[in-house]
């Protein structure tokens, strides 16, 4: 049987099995998690109201591809933590 998250071969021990480990399981859920909060125009991260809106293009982006945006906390969180690691590394 085929992992349905990474496609790597695996025994199944129960025939309701659908993934080969529970990091696998956990990035798949993780990821649905993500697709349904972006589709109902929540944050993707937190689920709460998205204060900015998910821009397609723009510069920087690839030609087409979507840049994902966050609410407020959760980009000023991604923002404290990247300067936090920038300035450990100095």
């Amino acid at each position: 049987m085929k992992c349905i998250q990474c496609g790597k071969t695996f025994v199944p021990i129960h025939a309701r099995h659908k993934f080969c480990s529970h990091a696998c399981q956990h990035k798949f859920n993780r990821n649905k998690r993500f697709m349904k909060r972006k589709e109902l125009g929540l944050c993707p991260k937190c689920g709460g109201p998205m204060d900015y809106p998910i821009r397609i293009g723009g510069p920087g982006a690839a030609e087409g591809k979507q840049k994902i945006s966050y609410c407020s906390k959760c980009r000023e969180d991604f923002q404290r933590r990247y300067k936090e690691k920038k300035e450990a590394k100095q």
